[in-house]
């Protein structure tokens, strides 16, 4: 029971739910009778216009935006320093959206650095070798997409993505998890000096089906390769981690400046009910390196040219 307080503040906010139980907070929660008011006037007061024009109302929304993007990395407690907020239609679009655009592939050696080029080739930036996407021939091979056995159907589509780049694909169990993370890992490696691609370990924060919380603390560890052995090759790899945390931040705290997860995917209308197809992927802007988006349209672009496959990306990686 509540106090009398708080009952009466249910009931002003939420009238509908008179004689109404709701047991699918998990799926979605309730949006707030003041919210709805709060938006309505806003809209009805100012006028928006498309961000990518040169207007008044197009600087207006694109100011709007960009106070979003930063009340968003302030409620998970870190900055733009750190992150960059990309806003998708919800976690399901931010994941596909990793899957596309990840690099599988990645430098040839462990510590070797490489950026990527528009015409799809890899620059290594140690020894100015450039290898094609498709190219194998030091014995290496694309990285491993990993996820949890009780990730949901989103991140079970993403595997599909990952196949069709070469990418090995693990689905590890429960039990194996725990085993492997909390405690001293599987250093058991085969002790070749090649390292493979780039890797994915998708977890999810919360389970959406049991509710059950899984420690953040695997991030770090994650990050650090101790899933190396629990791939094909049992090669050493360049790990990423991205977490499913929509469910999670419905009721939970996310303090992104403990744990540092490469990609997070969120659902807005989990947190506050309204609107759906709303969500964000905020992307580490150390790891945004592995993300290589070949689509682009609308305002993504600065020039592209209709006679010449050319064109620039805008420079912020939240614009493109």
């Amino acid at each position: 029971m509540y106090c009398k307080e708080k009952q009466a503040l249910i009931s002003k906010e939420f009238s509908r739910l008179e004689g109404v139980c709701y047991l699918d907070h998990t799926g979605a929660t309730l949006y707030a009778e003041s919210q709805i008011k709060a938006i309505a006037e806003d809209l009805c007061q100012n006028m928006y216009g498309n961000p990518h024009s040169l207007s008044t109302s197009s600087r207006y929304s694109t100011d709007v935006i960009d106070q979003m993007r930063y009340r968003v990395l302030q409620h998970f407690n870190t900055s733009l320093n750190d992150y960059s907020v990309i806003f998708t239609s919800g976690a399901t679009h931010s994941l596909k959206l990793v899957a596309e655009s990840f690099d599988w592939i990645g430098s040839t050696t462990k510590n070797d650095k490489f950026v990527s080029s528009q015409n799809g080739f890899k620059e290594k930036g140690t020894n100015g070798c450039i290898l094609k996407t498709d190219s194998y021939s030091d014995g290496r091979n694309a990285g491993t997409f990993m996820y949890l056995q009780d990730n949901h159907t989103s991140v079970l589509g993403m595997r599909e993505l990952a196949r069709k780049h070469g990418a090995a694909v693990c689905c590890l169990p429960h039990e194996e998890a725990f085993q492997c993370l909390m405690h001293c890992g599987c250093p058991d490696l085969d002790g070749s000096s090649v390292c493979d691609g780039n890797s994915l370990f998708v977890y999810p924060a919360q389970c959406n089906y049991s509710g059950l919380k899984y420690p953040l603390s695997w991030v770090s560890k994650v990050q650090n390769g101790l899933l190396n052995c629990k791939t094909e090759h049992k090669r050493q790899s360049k790990w990423f981690c991205l977490l499913d945390a929509a469910s999670f931040v419905s009721t939970s705290v996310l303090d992104l400046s403990q744990v540092q997860p490469d990609f997070v995917c969120l659902s807005f209308y989990k947190v506050f009910g309204y609107p759906t197809g709303l969500g964000a992927l905020l992307v580490k802007n150390s790891s945004a390196f592995v993300l290589e988006r070949c689509y682009f349209g609308g305002g993504t672009v600065l020039i592209s040219l209709s006679s010449q496959c050319e064109h620039v990306p805008r420079p912020a990686l939240s614009d493109r």
